[in-house]
């Protein structure tokens, strides 16, 4: 059977997209991301130069379910899943074979957000509770649900007198949150629990305590993130709120804590887009940065300092063309995944002299459904791995290299490891799909660089 099978350049960003109408939203068997950002304004990318290319290695849920969050357990060796069915899927990371489903057995909704902290992972769900499950290191198919919070001892001892009575809000005076949990964090000693409630509880990883319970916004709170006693939370009332976390008996081991405001952060010119991510990066990975991503498709950057004393607006970072879901950080690296479909990376530069600009590196494209949950990850061969979980359904992984190490893996690599096809990505590398072996492989292209053809002769099913 001869096939020929022709790839031409997109105009922006610049990715390899079959010709024929069979599937336009298929995954790219290379692509790159020629845009570069500068923060002194908030000016969209330009594609002036390549500097990344990505594959996708695998994907990870068959199953048509959301996939809303996502988290690593065991060093990485495994992925959790969290869907839109009540399900929590979990998959060996190495080969995406499938291990087991966690669900409660009562229905409770779309599970959030995912937290791991050591050998317990921590779900936010749509019924209002956090779901704690014991994580086995000896066998990833035992993984067992422990408790729900609020537990039931909270509850009976809150049915005679409020926890928290000097609260005037409700929802604030309770241990149970009275809407959906958004998003979780880790913090030292406790988890953080982020509400639609408009509020933020205090959980302690001990005894699974709810030791503390405040509004912290006028509106749902979307994000957290939480680091060295302070913690930061995003909302949909288009603040950013940074919190100082106070102890008020250091001398006991199960010290309260209570946490003070310490900053409010607020674009300028009135902006009203909601807040839905935030994450912490910078130079080395030393957390000098705040990251905000918005509804506006827009990612703010903001410089911290230890006291927080002085907080500052740098830029906003342009690319998106619909609301930023998710973000990520390693070392100097950035990861945002949007409502628009698409996974946009970023580097933090510095040059003396001068001050920080973030440069695109790249624009992964593959998913069919807004991507809601990044996870990334250091990669031994390339740039840096992404797995990514979207409202279509799929969970994938993706390896992200300068273009030169990947031409360099391309020529080390046998032809019939870097060609595979599948129904839904025609062109992907290692996908769980069938595995076409071929015999001939021809490639052209044009000076310009605009026209690439792969001429496909005697393909073999194997």
């Amino acid at each position: 059977m001869d096939l020929e099978l022709v790839l031409q350049f997109d105009a922006n960003p610049a990715v390899l997209l079959p010709s024929s109408d069979s599937d336009s939203n298929s995954n790219a068997f290379s692509s790159t991301s020629r845009s570069s950002s500068n923060l002194s304004d908030s000016s969209s990318c330009s594609d002036n130069e390549s500097l990344c290319s990505y594959r996708c290695l695998r994907s990870f849920n068959q199953e048509s379910h959301a996939v809303f969050s996502l988290g690593l357990v065991h060093d990485g060796g495994v992925i959790c899943g969290g869907l839109g069915n009540n399900q929590i899927s979990v998959w060996r990371h190495s080969d995406a074979t499938h291990l087991l489903t966690l669900r409660s057995k009562l229905h409770a909704g779309a599970v959030k957000s995912l937290l791991v902290a050591g050998d317990k992972l921590f779900s936010a769900h749509q019924d209002k509770k956090i779901r704690v499950w014991r994580l086995s290191k000896s066998n990833h198919t035992q993984h067992t649900l422990v408790a729900t919070l609020p537990t039931l001892k909270d509850l009976v001892a809150e049915s005679t007198s409020s926890r928290f009575p000097s609260k005037k809000n409700k929802a604030a005076r309770s241990v149970q949150h009275t809407d959906v949990v958004s998003a979780l964090a880790l913090g030292d000693g406790v988890v953080y629990s982020a509400s639609w409630d408009k509020t933020v509880k205090v959980w302690r990883l001990s005894d699974l305590k709810c030791i503390e319970s405040f509004v912290a916004h006028d509106d749902a709170v979307k994000a957290l993130v939480a680091k060295a006693g302070f913690l930061y939370t995003a909302s949909v009332d288009s603040k950013i709120k940074i919190w100082k976390r106070e102890a008020s008996d250091k001398k006991s081991s199960k010290t309260y804590h209570r946490h003070l405001l310490a900053r409010v952060l607020e674009r300028p010119g009135n902006c009203s887009s909601a807040v839905n991510a935030l994450a912490l990066g910078g130079d080395g990975g030393d957390d000098k940065v705040l990251y905000g991503g918005s509804s506006d498709s827009s990612i703010s950057v903001w410089e911290l300092n230890p006291d927080m004393e002085a907080v500052s607006l740098s830029g906003l970072l342009s690319g998106h063309t619909q609301a930023v879901a998710c973000l990520a950080t390693l070392r100097d690296l950035l990861c945002s995944g949007s409502a628009d479909k698409t996974i946009r990376l970023w580097r933090r530069e510095r040059k003396q002299g001068c001050s920080p600009s973030h440069i695109s590196l790249s624009v992964v494209q593959g998913h069919t459904g807004p991507v809601k949950s990044i996870v990334l990850a250091p990669d031994r061969i390339g740039l840096c791995s992404i797995t990514s979980g979207s409202l279509d359904g799929q969970a994938k992984m993706w390896r992200v290299y300068p273009c030169q190490e990947r031409d360099e893996e391309e020529k080390e690599s046998p032809q019939s490891e870097r060609f595979y096809f599948n129904s839904s990505d025609p062109l992907t590398a290692r996908s769980e799909a069938q595995q076409w072996k071929l015999s001939t492989i021809k490639h052209a292209l044009d000076e310009g660089g605009h026209f690439f053809r792969l001429a496909f002769e005697t393909l073999q099913c194997s």
